[in-house]
């Protein structure tokens, strides 16, 4: 599970000194670990050792790793409003350090729609803006595939659904066009599409090197799917490349490499979601919400806890306190006795009224709230009760932006 790290130290090179060629020497004295193989191995060492699998664990990870290591090129917003953080916090980033640390989850997972849970969960904690959650989604779905025997072709459409604009790459015109950029939408699709045009794991970190741009991030990411998909690295690079790391770092990498191996075939990680909060919470106004809404008017300030949208749509406080982390814990929400009765006995309310305009309800940022809401359960358990809303309210259209949140491909 090295191909990520690989093609951070290789290309950590040429990350500021671009080399427009594929000629160059593999390792040099020059080469060392960046920020993108730390928090690799931040997320290893929180698949193998945390417990539970919660938000906060993934931010102790993180930053466990990223302060043992802090001068390992993180960006700034990272190293100033998350990583000393004592109650960190996302920073609606869509940098792609998103998608550089995400690949150990697409070994771990049994399904696709374990991976987006996976990687969603572990990127947003920084990553919150929907381009950071794409780009990693499309690198750890593209990796996963590769993992499970998909074709180069399936791969491929997968990579054009996320991205349009690989299906007309052209690596003669990215080799003299192509520049840095830290950007999600302007590396994962060059990355995707290295993988896409190579021929074996040496190949696509020479093809992925020699356009240039942000190189150790973007080889990172390409080498990751590569080592998934041709299942080996050449000795030669696997060794001079596990010569740069730390013993500490080496033995994660051992822990992690021994638990994919002892991993069932059809079983994954399981997350711990905080459901507690939104009970306590919800405790305190769901008889005022009851009755407010049994009124047809709202008029207290309790929609994040009770119909909760993704976590990402909003900026506020309580947006991120009590925003979802994706499908899986919207699933978790409904299935909990408590939380999935209150907001099933609320929708009835609601479809009891006689009122079908939701703003003279809610107002028309909570109508907004309620229509993202209704989209998220109704994706997520597929109960009827939840569409039913939406026709009364919404003549039936989802929350466009929820959909793209929550779109797999």
């Amino acid at each position: 599970m090295l191909g990520a790290i690989v093609g951070d130290v290789i290309g950590s090179v040429y990350e500021f000194d671009n080399y427009r060629h594929q000629d160059f020497p593999i390792v040099n004295k020059y080469n060392k670990f960046t920020d993108d193989t730390v928090l690799t191995i931040a997320i290893m060492d929180w698949i193998v050792n945390a417990n539970p699998k919660d938000i906060d664990s993934v931010n102790h990870y993180i930053q466990k790793w990223g302060r043992k290591y802090p001068n390992a090129g993180y960006g700034n917003r990272f190293r100033t409003e998350y990583l000393y953080e004592e109650h960190p916090h996302p920073y609606f980033s869509y940098g792609n350090g998103a998608a550089m640390r995400v690949s150990p989850v697409s070994f771990v997972a049994n399904s696709i729609d374990k991976v987006i849970e996976l990687s969603d969960f572990v990127t947003s904690v920084t990553h919150n803006h929907p381009e950071g959650i794409k780009g990693a989604r499309a690198i750890a779905i593209a990796i996963f595939m590769a993992w499970h025997g998909y074709p180069k072709e399936d791969i491929k459409e997968m990579a054009i659904a996320y991205y349009p604009e690989v299906k007309y790459f052209e690596y003669d015109d990215l080799l003299q066009h192509y520049r840095f950029n830290e950007t999600c939408q302007d590396t994962c699709p060059q990355a995707l599409y290295c993988f896409l045009i190579s021929d074996n794991f040496e190949d696509c970190l020479r093809k992925s090197v020699s356009i240039g741009g942000d190189t150790d991030t973007l080889c990172a990411m390409s080498c990751a799917i590569a080592e998934a998909f041709y299942k080996e690295i050449p000795v030669e690079i696997r060794n001079e490349v596990l010569s740069k790391l730390d013993k500490e770092m080496l033995d994660v990498i051992e822990q992690f490499d021994r638990y994919v191996a002892n991993l069932d075939e059809d079983k994954s990680i399981e997350l711990t979601y905080d459901l507690q909060k939104f009970i306590d919470a919800s405790d305190n106004s769901i008889d005022l919400a009851t009755k407010e809404l049994s009124e047809g008017y709202k008029e207290s300030h309790y929609m994040w806890y009770i119909f909760p949208q993704l976590r990402g749509l909003g900026h506020s406080e309580l947006s991120y306190n009590y925003g979802l982390s994706g499908l899986g814990e919207a699933r978790a929400y409904y299935a909990n006795e408590i939380l999935g009765k209150r907001i099933t006995d609320l929708c009835k309310v609601l479809l009891s009224l006689d009122i079908n305009e939701p703003i003279k309800i809610f107002g028309e940022l909570d109508s907004k709230k309620l229509r993202s809401s209704m989209t998220l359960f109704y994706e997520a358990t597929h109960e009827q009760i939840f569409m039913d809303v939406l026709k009364k309210y919404f003549d039936g259209m989802e929350d466009p932006k929820t959909l793209d949140r929550i779109k797999k491909w």
